[in-house]
């Protein structure tokens, strides 16, 4: 909580870095403008101060350049708090957290209304009782200042929406649903790869065998279909399309229009992918971040300023492409040992609590794998097969698709992991639902 006090006289680090510094931009009348121009007697500086630190960047002359590095959502959050309570104000600061903590509590509304509504209220239950007692729903949003809790919230409105629609509802909640996981995807864009084998696998099943129940009856119970124009899956497929066209089209061309370049997302994937997979990256997992990242090497910083953003992530590209041709075995290698950190530990980042947390982390997928072994093992000695409702399956395919995007890019932050830890909660709440034994009221209409 003193960090801010401690650190903002000296560096924009606290309030989001990147996206706070763009929101200073905005609200200073520069546009959207470069996080890495630095102006006379700001602070830039991201390590500690002292003997033996990094020099103060130079000063940048002239207006600042567009960027591309960082997507709308976060950004305009920082505007606003900037706008009510001060730029680079410890208030501004305060208000974002304070700002976080309302969205994070939402989403665990959403989330419960989402899995009473697919899974039953046993599920819900569970669901609300793991996600309030799970350290990281709540030390995140206070800790966090980048986009992590904004996209949790973002996704629980997704799910909600659709859970909605799934149970009976009419059109609108399946473009809400749409239009929430563009813009989730838009805040966090290495939840693209969800998003497309999420609602592929909707509309598959969609073909299959009607859409899924909702309310009490988890499962995929055939429903017949309404008269439409368009089948079900067409239905799915081109709202899915119709939101990302509304919700991303608008940045795509802006992009094109003031930088040159089809930016989709970001500007920076290509920068990350090298940052990673390099031959300094093989000394230590956070030795190439240091080196050659544009906020702590001045040459990497003026290189980008002078070339633009899409040219000196195609240089960028141009590396990684390099170094995978040339030492695929290294690639291999440093590829490993990402998805290793992905789902245990960072070396390198000191925290005492942080040994806790992975093994809580740990705790809960195992119970979840157990849970899931146990039914399938009754299932091979002859039972019937559990009916899994669509928010579970919609909760694996995330635990699948969200994490692919770290395993080939840079070091791995332990933010990057936390909406992957909320969803395993979801899956555990309605995997935890079945294994229990039924209600007396629940067992008696069985029988009847």
């Amino acid at each position: 909580l003193l960090r801010p006090w401690q650190e903002l006289d000296r560096s924009t680090w606290p309030c989001g870095f990147e996206a706070g510094r763009i929101a200073r931009n905005l609200l200073a009348g520069e546009g959207y403008g470069s996080p890495f121009a630095v102006r006379p007697g700001e602070g830039f500086r991201v390590g500690p101060g002292g003997p033996g630190a990094r020099p103060d960047p130079a000063p940048s002359t002239g207006p600042i350049p567009a960027t591309a590095w960082i997507t709308p959502p976060n950004v305009y959050m920082w505007v606003l708090v900037f706008r009510l309570f001060g730029v680079y104000s410890p208030v501004s600061w305060a208000a974002y957290l304070g700002l976080q903590v309302a969205l994070m509590a939402w989403a665990l509304f959403l989330l419960w209304r989402a899995l009473s509504l697919a899974a039953g209220r046993r599920a819900a239950a569970a669901g609300l009782l793991l996600l309030l007692a799970y350290p990281l729903t709540w030390s995140m949003p206070l800790s966090d200042t980048h986009s992590s809790t904004l996209f949790v919230f973002l996704l629980a409105a997704s799910l909600y929406a659709l859970a909605r629609w799934l149970g009976g509802g009419r059109w609108p909640w399946l473009g809400l649903h749409a239009l929430a996981a563009a813009a989730a995807v838009l805040s966090e864009g290495s939840a693209l790869l969800f998003l497309a084998a999420f609602e592929g696998w909707l509309a598959v099943r969609g073909v299959r065998g009607g859409r899924p129940a909702g309310g009490n009856a988890p499962g995929w119970a055939p429903v017949p279909p309404a008269p439409r124009r368009l089948s079900r899956p067409a239905t799915v497929l081109l709202t899915a399309g119709l939101a990302c066209l509304l919700t991303w089209g608008p940045w795509l061309v802006r992009n094109w229009r003031v930088l040159g370049a089809p930016v989709l997302l970001k500007s920076n994937l290509r920068v990350e992918r090298w940052l990673g997979n390099n031959p300094d990256a093989l000394v230590g997992i956070l030795h190439s971040q240091d080196e050659h990242g544009v906020y702590s090497n001045e040459s990497e910083r003026r290189l980008l300023l002078q070339m633009g953003e899409p040219a000196y992530a195609r240089l960028c590209g141009r590396r990684f492409v390099d170094f995978v041709s040339d030492r695929p075995a290294d690639f291999l290698l440093l590829t490993a040992r990402r998805v290793l950190h992905f789902w245990t530990m960072l070396p390198g980042k000191p925290n005492p609590a942080r040994p806790l947390l992975t093994a809580l982390f740990l705790a809960v997928l195992a119970l979840f794998a157990g849970l899931r072994f146990r039914e399938w093992r009754r299932a091979r000695r002859g039972a019937d097969r559990p009916d899994r409702p669509w928010l579970e399956t919609a909760a694996v395919c995330f635990l699948l698709w969200y994490p692919p995007a770290y395993y080939v890019t840079h070091f791995f932050m332990y933010r990057y992991r936390f909406p992957l830890e909320m969803m395993l909660l979801v899956a555990v709440a309605c995997a935890l639902a079945r294994a229990l034994p039924p209600r007396p009221e629940m067992r008696a209409a069985g029988a009847d």
